[in-house]
């Protein structure tokens, strides 16, 4: 019987299994692609979703991905150095004293205005620096926002590949890579919260601080304002009836003793701290600080070893070599003057430790700059200095410090005095000399004030008066011999091998130096005029006076203008034409020599850019006087109505100065005729040239001259010229002999040999027979020493051998004679003696 026929299954065939596999993923990988970039389209997510349903290939592509952007989110969220900076220096900063604590409020009552008002600049200078690191912080803020929207992006995306991958049998080596992935992703969110909650701790310090300061400082300034309205009020009795109760006043000093050192103690360490957060805050200013003092003295050591044979040779230097022997106290003087500089904020304790090391310096510097009548008064003005820094620190009120500020202020007034009366004469010392008698004038004036005040019992008025007068004298002390010690600074090191290697240097070394010394002065100057109207609290009104005097404007119509405006333009043509004199001198001494340019050349690029640095100046003017493009315009326009007018001759010889610079038939150095002028062209300018003749005198020539009228350029394309030595000899003389002997005289080393000398017979003349030599000789410059030495040498060889250069000779022919002319002179006078 035949079995029944048995229906196959998929167990059965297995071929049929792998059929339907890969009819499956050939059907899967469209479908999966289509969602993807569906996904992709999608505005709302900031990176593309994730698919419910991912190939292998697209979870390992996602997953490297992912490894890349936490790659880089790691390196962003790397720790931000500004930020660690920005919270070490916020560390280090001195505590702001609460307005709403009684005892802080009482603690700055007890200082001194200028204590208080030295404090005021600190915490306006600090809430300059905390509104910086507030924008700083604010930046760096924004870009961690940025990543963590980036973060959120890359942890949506890791949830659809888990997701995916839970849904999937994916290898173990894939879940692996997946599982790191998310762990990373959470360290970097973890880091990111961290960073954000650094940032946010700084925002809150910064803020906080910003706004105790802004508190602070409006009610000192209130306070100082208040106080300078009751500057002449009178708050003490005369000191005359405060000594005149001897008791009552020598218990009042031992109480400003007791109160001085039961306060100070406190302040002294509150000081301490405040120093030492500084120093850890701030190690790199320090740093700088030392090392701006060790190359200092390293300069000056160097230096001090090369001007000792210096100073024999040039008695200029004996100033620089005394500045040179003390290498450690010019030195430190030096630094020390870079503190305002280096510090915006330093605290008081630092300052006055400065203030006595620069004094110090002072001291060791003396005696080899300043002449000996001089030093007695300068160095008791320096003790007195010194004592006043200890009064500001120790004593703020009370009879003791009235006391101890009377005796400083007289002591000083004596010995400005007694240096007015040691100085030389006005005639003899300079411009200089004269403007710091003028200030210490001014300063015993303000001494004597200060000394009147505090006798009759305005103590504020003489506190002010004398601590600013002397804290100006300290700066103007510090100032002057600073600029003495760059003074031989600046004159040692023009001297230097190194420096005269540049051409620049060697030919105009004393040039140099006076332009150099004059800087130095009024730089010196200038820095002591604006400290000392700080210290006398002045600066503040003179910046809103000037700036008043700026900002007020000149109105006609549509046409504004403004003091400022005018100032601006001053200042920047001023500029400009210094720019370009620099320029001009810098190209034709040092730079353009060192190329093999043709004659004239360097002197055109000179000009040229003489003329470029001008023209973009003045662009600058304008632009910083505020007028606008349309404006040039309109004034570019009246300017060529007025050169239709009345400026045809400027414009011409403008025009021909250009012409002459780039046709070049005229150079520098030039030997020109024009007309019955001769002389050598010297400088060619914007109207006219100067050309320095033969004599020594310098004419000036208009640029439209030299082209329209004939010149003749002696020195165009070389600087051969013929020399021409006319000779007479007596007639009978062998022609042949003397050629021989002109030709012979011709061997000269300053004449060339091609083209060879020549000498002619030019012709039978009346009293002689006629020759000329003509040489070459390579330099114009000096052919006329050629000419004299030919001429020495053909009357020389004319005399050895005989040949006689004839004087004049005329044949005279009578028609009728006297009978008495023709006698002898000797017959004529017998006659005359027998004649009764």
């Amino acid at each position: 019987m035949p079995s029944a026929r048995k229906t196959p299954t998929a167990s059965d065939n297995p071929w049929l299994w792998l059929s339907l596999a890969v009819l499956a993923v050939l059907l899967a990988v469209p479908t999966g692609y289509a969602q993807e970039d569906a996904g992709s389209a999608d505005p709302a997510q900031g990176a593309p979703s994730t698919p419910a349903a991912m190939s292998l290939s697209d979870l390992v592509r996602h997953t490297q991905e992912s490894e890349v952007g936490l790659l880089r989110l790691e390196k962003a969220l790397a720790p931000d150095p500004m930020v660690e900076a920005i919270g070490r220096s916020l560390s280090g900063l001195e505590a702001v004293p609460q307005i709403d604590k009684t005892s802080e409020m009482q603690r700055l009552a007890r200082l001194s205005n200028r204590l208080l008002l030295y404090k005021l600049r600190g915490w306006e200078e600090q809430l300059r620096r905390v509104e910086l690191w507030q924008a700083a912080i604010g930046g760096r803020m924004q870009a961690l926002l940025v990543l963590e929207e980036e973060i959120a992006v890359l942890e949506s995306s890791s949830a659809g590949v888990r997701s995916a991958a839970m849904r999937e049998e994916i290898p173990g080596a894939l879940i692996r890579g997946i599982a790191e992935v998310q762990e990373q992703l959470d360290a970097t969110r973890e880091r990111l919260t961290e960073r954000l909650s650094r940032i946010l701790d700084l925002e809150a310090q910064l803020s906080e601080r910003a706004s105790a300061l802004s508190r602070l400082n409006e009610w000192v300034g209130s306070a100082l304002e208040e106080e300078l309205g009751r500057l002449l009020a009178r708050r003490d009795l005369p000191l005359w009836k405060v000594l005149a109760q001897p008791v009552t006043a020598a218990r009042e000093l031992r109480q400003d003793l007791q109160r001085v050192f039961a306060a100070k103690t406190e302040d002294w360490r509150e000081d301490v701290a405040a120093f030492t957060r500084y120093l850890d805050a701030n190690p790199g200013r320090l740093v700088s600080h030392l090392a701006a003092f060790v190359l200092l003295l390293a300069l000056l050591l160097a230096l001090h070893r090369r001007s000792r044979d210096w100073v024999l040779s040039d008695p200029a230097l004996r100033a620089s070599s005394q500045v040179l022997a003390k290498p450690v106290s010019s030195a430190l003087l030096l630094a020390l003057l870079l503190t305002p500089f280096l510090y915006p904020v330093l605290p008081l304790l630092i300052y006055d430790l400065y203030v006595l090391a620069a004094l110090a310096g002072v001291t060791r510097l003396l005696p080899g700059l300043v002449y000996r009548g001089l030093r007695g008064p300068l160095y008791g003005l320096i003790a007195i200095l010194v004592l006043e820094v200890f009064w500001v620190v120790f004593l703020d009120d009370g009879l003791l410090a009235r006391l101890v500020l009377l005796a400083m202020a007289t002591s000083a007034l004596a010995l400005l005095i007694w240096i007015l009366r040691s100085v030389v004469p006005d005639g003899r010392g300079g411009g200089w000399l004269r403007a710091g008698k003028l200030a210490t004038w001014l300063a015993c004036l303000v001494l004597t004030t200060s000394v009147i005040a505090n006798v009759v019992g305005s103590v504020d008025l003489a506190d002010v008066l004398a601590s600013a007068s002397l804290t100006s004298l300290r700066t103007g002390i510090l100032l002057f011999l600073a600029a003495l010690v760059l003074d031989g600074l600046v004159m040692v090191l023009l001297r230097t091998r190194q420096a005269q290697t540049l051409r620049s240097m060697r030919l105009h070394t004393e040039l140099l130096q006076r332009r150099a010394l004059a800087l130095v002065n009024i730089l010196a100057v200038g820095l002591w005029i604006r400290w000392s109207l700080a210290e006398f609290q002045a600066l503040e009104p003179f910046r809103d006076w000037l700036s008043a005097a700026l900002s007020w404007r000149w109105t006609r119509g549509n046409l504004a203008v403004s003091a400022g405006d005018i100032l601006a333009f001053l200042l920047v043509v001023v500029g400009t034409f210094l720019l370009s004199r620099f320029l001009r001198f810098l190209l034709e001494e040092d730079v353009l020599p060192h190329f093999r340019l043709a004659r004239g050349v360097p002197a055109t690029i000179s000009i040229l850019v003489n003329y470029l640095v001008l023209g973009v100046g003045f662009l600058f003017a304008l632009a910083a006087a505020g007028i606008e493009p349309d404006r040039v315009v309109l004034l570019v326009g009246a300017l060529g109505v007025g050169i239709g007018f009345g400026l045809q001759d400027l414009v011409h010889n403008f025009v021909s100065g250009l012409i002459l610079v780039f046709e070049r038939p005229i150079k520098i150095e030039d030997v020109i005729e024009v007309g019955s002028l001769v002389g050598r062209v010297r400088r060619i300018g914007m109207r006219s040239s100067t050309i320095r003749t033969l004599e020594g005198a310098e004419v000036v020539v208009p640029n439209g001259k030299l082209l329209s009228n004939e010149v003749v350029n002696w020195t165009l394309s070389d600087r051969q010229r013929r020399v021409e030595i006319p000779v007479g000899v007596a007639y009978g003389t062998d022609p042949e002999a003397v050629i021989t002997i002109l030709e012979q005289a011709a061997d000269h080393p300053r004449v060339l040999h091609e083209p060879k000398p020549v000498a002619l017979f030019k012709g039978i003349g009346e009293s002689s027979l006629d020759f000329e030599l003509r040489v070459w000789t390579p330099s114009f410059d000096n052919w006329w020493q050629v000419a004299s030495d030919l001429r020495v040498a053909i009357t020389a060889a004319l005399g050895k051998s005989g040949i006689e250069i004839p004087f004049p000779q005329r044949d005279l022919r009578l028609r009728s004679v006297d009978a008495e002319a023709g006698k002898t002179p000797d017959a004529r006078s017998v006659g005359d003696e027998r004649t009764p």
